[in-house]
């Protein structure tokens, strides 16, 4: 089960402002636009969210998941940018925390922790001929912890993660604007974007445009190597 606890607002851009977008396009340094290109670079990041299959921003998370003596457990939410507790049970209040000495953050872009010794499991055992483990009776751990990055810039410390600078990887912002680009020319020509909804604010346009994917090919090209396939 996972629980945020904080994370980022609807309107939230991966480039500092529309001036990147306006390079990219070609555009003068004051146009009309200037709301819609907003609301382009809004729906990018949206976009790129909804094609990484989580947040891009950092946010706070608490998450219960499974150990059988393994000597990993993978976290939902990447990357993660540090481990603020972790407890042997499902809540804080019925669980002892384990020292941060004790397991290491083998790989933060993958999600993992690591226990030398692995993430304990002792299951109820099935008599039969040999014994053997029943699975329903599987150790859960309770994981508090920070994950995303850094897409405003911020003048507090909050969640783990002192620094305040922006931190989003150079890959994945011009991702954001190819894909912002792709929406601003496709909603000006006829067979382009219908529609976009951020948060309360939504534009509407003539045409429809299919695409077997959420992003445009240049935009996905940039960020397919941090796809995560994760397997249940």
């Amino acid at each position: 089960m996972l629980q945020t606890c904080t994370s980022s607002t609807a309107g939230d851009m991966l480039t500092t402002g529309i001036q990147p977008l306006k390079d990219l396009l070609g555009l003068s340094t004051a146009t009309s636009e200037d709301a819609n290109l907003t609301l382009m670079i809004q729906a990018a990041t949206a976009q790129l969210e909804q094609w990484f299959d989580q947040p891009i921003s950092l946010g706070t998370y608490r998450e219960t998941v499974t150990g059988n003596d393994d000597l990993e457990l993978m976290l939902s939410r990447t990357p993660i940018r540090s481990v603020l507790a972790v407890f042997d049970a499902t809540s804080t209040s019925d669980g002892t925390e384990i020292l941060s000495s004790e397991y290491v953050l083998e790989d933060a872009e993958a999600g993992i922790l690591t226990h030398p010794s692995g993430w304990a499991w002792t299951p109820a055992k099935s008599l039969h001929l040999t014994e053997s483990p029943i699975r329903t009776d599987l150790k859960q751990y309770l994981v508090e912890y920070t994950a995303g990055y850094r897409i405003v810039e911020s003048t507090t410390t909050a969640g783990g993660v002192t620094s305040t600078g922006r931190d989003v990887p150079a890959d994945i912002e011009l991702a954001g604007l190819y894909q912002a680009k792709g929406l601003y020319s496709g909603r000006r020509r006829d067979g382009g974007l219908t529609k976009l909804r951020v948060g309360p604010t939504e534009r509407t346009w003539g045409g429809v445009q299919e695409r077997g994917s959420i992003l445009f090919p240049d935009a996905e090209a940039l960020i397919t190597r941090r796809k995560r396939a994760v397997v249940a």
